[in-house]
């Protein structure tokens, strides 16, 4: 792989993470959906929250690795 395209690669990474931290975010705004009980809203909200922790763990692990030059 070339430098260049490695440096795209993990430019890709890191905006495919915020990408999915805005979609998380999103949804946890939306949370209860019309229709939704209560109980879904909670299993959701659960889910999302685990999302979260993955991308935390992503990004991180990200920025423990330097962009290639």
């Amino acid at each position: 792989m070339a430098i260049t395209d490695a440096r795209l690669a993990w430019l890709d990474l890191e905006r495919g993470i915020s990408g999915a931290r805005a979609v998380s975010g999103l949804l946890m705004e939306v949370l209860p959906g019309p229709g939704c009980t209560m109980e879904d809203a909670n299993r959701a909200s659960d889910l999302l929250a685990a999302v979260e922790v993955c991308l935390d763990a992503a990004k991180e692990a990200v920025e423990r690795i330097p962009m290639p030059e």
